[in-house]
């Protein structure tokens, strides 16, 4: 589930070029089917912590490049840490239950 900040019109639009889906309260007037749109809490539970922990532990929150591909740099390698951290806690876990 997408925070309302990052839903703008703009942002859906380019998602939707980008073949992403975005599961996010759709704009306007809620249809019959908006049931099948929700997102239960344990399954947005895990992203909203990897957020956290990408800003608090690994400066997500305090990049200071002043061009927007520094800062798209920064962001895509904070993101490269942070799944590499969790592939080496699953790598870890399954060596050492073998």
């Amino acid at each position: 589930m997408a925070h309302k900040i990052y839903c703008t019109r703009e942002n859906r639009r380019r998602l939707k070029e980008l073949q992403i889906e975005l599961r996010a309260k759709p704009l306007g007037r809620p249809g019959k089917k908006a049931q099948l749109n929700l997102v239960s809490p344990g399954e947005r539970n895990p992203i909203e912590g990897k957020f956290g922990q990408s800003k608090v532990g690994y400066g997500l929150d305090d990049i200071k490049a002043k061009l927007q591909a520094n800062s798209k740099c920064w962001i895509a390698s904070i993101i490269l840490v942070v799944r590499l951290v969790n592939l080496t806690r699953l790598v870890a876990y399954c060596l050492n239950n073998l």
